[in-house]
């Protein structure tokens, strides 16, 4: 839970606040400020089980869906962790266009098999750059 304190000081007076982040897997997701700290409490509860609910539902898998749509969803997902991390979101990427630039991204996800994954590994060792050395993807 991230409930910080806050004092602030008006002329004679001093107010405290109560600031809460609701933060989900590292990202910080909403941000707001209380006077109370018992109301701080349960809107940080409400937001974050209101935003955990939203994402294990997701979306509806339909049989239309391809495994280029799902490397899709998975960077959408992911879009806050890997724009913190600028050296993960690269090479994330330069992993993944071995997939979305590939005939493996149209293949439908109920279709999906042993078989299309061996295709796809043909496709890659026909690669010119198959026969570098230093290559590591």
């Amino acid at each position: 839970m991230a409930i910080t304190k806050l004092k602030r000081k008006n002329q004679k007076k001093t107010q405290i606040y109560y600031q809460v982040d609701v933060y989900v897997r590292g990202v910080k997701i909403h941000s707001k400020l209380f006077e109370k700290r018992l109301d701080a409490e349960i809107w940080h509860e409400k937001v974050k089980s209101e935003y955990i609910e939203a994402r294990q539902t997701g979306p509806k898998i339909d049989e239309e869906m391809t495994f280029g749509d799902c490397i899709k969803s998975y960077l959408q997902d992911n879009e806050g962790f890997l724009k913190q991390r600028k050296p993960s979101q690269q090479s994330m990427q330069a992993r993944l266009c071995h997939f979305t630039d590939s005939p493996i991204s149209s293949t439908k996800m109920v279709e999906f098999c042993g078989e299309t994954v061996d295709e796809w590994f043909d496709w890659i060792l026909k690669q010119p750059t198959a026969k570098n050395p230093g290559l590591k993807s």
